[in-house]
């Protein structure tokens, strides 16, 4: 049986960009960044002779729902151009006690969030605050504060 969502992977083009975005402005713990290579992984992958770099980045204090960054080193990811109506394959949501430091935090960083954050009600569970950015491989960030 599935117990939990220990950490969810995006593929991306520069790992490094994205160790910025994710653990220099919004602030996640790397809690591994090694590169691996060897027959056992290109078996689990089905991809010969693959070498890949991952990091996997711990939120706050919690010790699963990690989120994982997977660089190719060899060979090389296509770039795959996007359909139309895929311009969001992948979304992350995080919550946030205080949404407004992270939304300047991430504006002071330089980064342009879609919107600023805006209060919709939930049928049921109250209000809850939002706004959303990209990350640099085009992923979208959603955070989401809470309100009584």
């Amino acid at each position: 049986m599935i117990q939990l969502l220990h950490h969810s992977t995006i593929v991306v083009d520069d790992i490094e960009k994205s160790l910025h975005f994710y653990r220099d402005i919004l602030g996640f713990r790397v809690q591994l960044d090694q590169e691996m290579e060897g027959e056992e992984l290109s078996t689990i992958l089905g991809i010969p002779g693959v070498k890949i770099r991952i990091a996997l980045l711990q939120v706050g204090q919690q010790e699963t729902g990690l989120v994982g960054l997977l660089s190719f080193l060899s060979p090389k990811k296509e770039k795959v151009e996007k359909k139309s109506m895929e311009i969001f394959p992948h979304a992350l949501v995080f919550v946030t006690d205080d949404i407004e430091e992270v939304y300047n935090r991430l504006k002071n960083a330089g980064e342009k969030p879609i919107s600023a954050p805006v209060t919709i009600k939930i049928s049921g569970a109250g209000s809850v605050k939002i706004f959303a950015c990209l990350d640099p491989n085009g992923v979208l960030v959603e955070i989401d504060q809470f309100v009584p």
